[in-house]
């Protein structure tokens, strides 16, 4: 007898330790869920280009509609409470004084054709001027700084979100901590015919796929700002991208679809069709960077790091397995 019950206690113990080293779909829901999410969208002269605004404003409340359903769908399991949402709109330095309050006024007209009375009070708008322009960089940076979302989300006034892009970023990123991951990142439809070799590194370096925890972002200090990066366009992405990788290499990729990265005249994937059309080992050489940028982004790494250590040592961020 007392040799059953050794064998039952230490099949008890090798299941308790199983269990911890593998969760089950059933530990994910013990996380304690997200209660909020910002999406923040830097816009140059938006009215210039307001159908374009108003596409894309659209799609991030077809997504946010998604979302209510999907969390009263699974309201039952807990998974996924309803969470307070907000968009931050830059307005970066345009001339025109009262184009935020035109932004303001479209959101206003789709936020009540979109969503329903009680979704409305879960979403909101809030604006930012930016009186000198500092580049989409230094817009998100300012963009982030008047959030509140505990996962931030990342949109260009040009791009669309998918239906389901926020709740699979909110779903995954709300029990990421537990496994040490810390971002996700969603495959890109691109409006243009590209080399197959290109999705994936677009995926890795556009900033409408991403999703952060704000934990990571407060570690930072946001995303990057450099005047170098006023002149060329889209580099301070792939330089915070490649920074926030070598800090946090694991992440979520999304299971479908979820960003149309759009093309328009003169935006930034058509500057780049040639290069897109090339396998990515002949595509044209981006110029070197200036000693000043490198470093601007070693000692960004470098001060992220740190502040990471520091909050490890203090209890913060355990990977809970």
């Amino acid at each position: 007898e007392q040799q059953q019950e050794q064998q039952q206690e230490q099949q008890q113990s090798s299941q308790n330790v199983d269990s911890q080293a593998s969760p089950t779909l059933g530990s994910l829901f013990l996380t304690q869920p997200l209660h909020s999410y910002s999406v923040i969208v830097p816009c140059y002269r938006c009215v210039d280009h307001l159908d374009r605004l108003e596409r894309t404003l659209q799609s991030i409340l077809d997504a946010v509609r998604y979302l209510h359903l999907q969390c009263d769908t699974l309201a039952h399991l807990s998974v996924l409470p309803r969470p307070h949402g907000e968009l931050i709109l830059v307005e970066d330095g345009s001339e025109d004084a009262s184009a935020l309050e035109t932004a303001q006024s479209l959101f206003d007209t789709l936020l009540t054709t979109t969503l329903s009375e009680d979704s409305r009070e879960l979403f909101s708008l809030k604006t930012v001027r930016v009186e000198t322009r500092r580049g989409s960089g230094g817009a998100r940076k300012l963009g982030f700084k008047a959030s509140t979302g505990q996962v931030i989300l990342f949109q260009d006034a040009d791009d669309l979100y998918r239906l389901e892009h926020i709740f699979w970023n909110l779903l995954l990123l709300t029990h990421g901590p537990r496994y040490g991951v810390w971002r996700a990142a969603a495959p890109v439809q691109v409006e243009l015919e590209i080399h197959p070799e290109w999705p994936a590194a677009i995926m890795n370096t556009l900033m409408q796929a991403q999703a952060i925890r704000r934990e990571v972002l407060e570690l930072t200090g946001g995303t990057m700002d450099h005047d170098y990066f006023r002149e060329v366009h889209n580099y301070e992405d792939v330089f915070f991208l490649m920074s926030i990788s070598t800090l946090f290499p694991y992440r979520f990729v999304l299971p479908r679809v979820t960003v149309d990265y759009m093309l328009f005249p003169g935006n930034h994937l058509d500057m780049q069709r040639d290069k897109f059309s090339r396998p990515v080992a002949e595509a044209p050489r981006d110029p070197p960077f200036p000693e000043q940028v490198l470093k601007y982004r070693h000692l960004w790494e470098k001060r992220a790091r740190s502040k990471w250590q520091r909050r490890s040592r203090d209890g913060g961020f355990r990977v809970e397995l």
